[in-house]
């Protein structure tokens, strides 16, 4: 597979999905999905979205290299039709060291706590104390469709905004979609990662210079900075954030 094209189709052959299905699960058209197999289009700009959408490697996808295809097919969800057909909250004696724990049968994403993002950072982080309110959600395969626009669960974790450095955009316990499989800059996005011991949710772009800089939404409570290159030493990208769930509890 030499080219993104091939790759592409590959990848859309293995799982029984059309071109039809991904222009409809990444928002796009079948022309422009088209474009992309055909080599038409060499360096699409919803690459990631892409990538997440079919649950591989987007440098993969990109190059050829790193890791392979991440997911196979995913079957049908058996929530049955008496539960809520995106999701349950009440699910899960889940191992709290695992990482991945969807299969077939069951379409999980596991809340981040403490023991997973330090199995994903593999540092100390000081901030560590955040809150989180549950320890999965359980989907349908038409919940994960609908809400996250991907047919899998796999490599995705969710957990409450902890802070109000993102306001307006992104507000304290808001429900945060990270697809840890996003382990370095990607282009413009919002990402979580690690700085020195610290936690972050941050808008990450590069400037014309080649700086990379860390931007805050709300710099009253939270600090915008640049990145220099002793400190992209230190930066660990625990993942990228791909959605978010408004939360906005009232009493009745």
């Amino acid at each position: 597979m030499d080219n993104l094209g091939e790759r592409l189709k590959k990848v859309l052959d293995d799982k029984g999905l059309t071109q039809a299905d991904l222009a409809e699960m990444i928002d796009t058209t079948q022309m422009a999905v088209s474009h992309i197999i055909a080599n038409k289009t060499k360096k699409p700009r919803n690459l990631l979205e892409i990538a997440n959408a079919l649950g591989v490697d987007p440098n993969w996808l990109r190059t050829g290299n790193s890791t392979n295809i991440i997911n196979s097919t995913v079957k049908n969800s058996p929530i049955s039709s008496n539960q809520n057909n995106f999701f349950d909250a009440h699910g899960g004696n889940k191992p709290t060291t695992e990482l991945q724990n969807n299969t077939a049968e069951n379409l999980s994403v596991l809340a981040l706590n403490y023991e997973r993002l330090a199995k994903l950072a593999g540092v100390e982080v000081l901030n560590k104390h955040f809150e989180q309110y549950f320890d999965a959600l359980h989907f349908s395969e038409e919940g994960v469709i609908a809400l996250l626009r991907q047919r899998s669960a796999d490599n995705i974790v969710v957990m409450s905004m902890f802070n109000d450095s993102m306001q307006p955009l992104i507000n304290k316990k808001d429900l945060l979609f990270i697809d840890v499989n996003c382990k370095q800059y990607a282009g413009e996005g919002i990402y979580l990662f690690i700085l020195n011991s610290e936690l972050y949710i941050r808008r990450l772009l590069q400037t014309p210079e080649g700086m990379l800089r860390a931007v805050a939404e709300n710099e009253r409570t939270g600090l915008s900075f640049d990145i220099s290159e002793e400190n992209k030493a230190r930066l660990k990208v625990i993942g990228r954030c791909i959605r978010k769930m408004p939360i906005n509890v009232q009493e009745l």
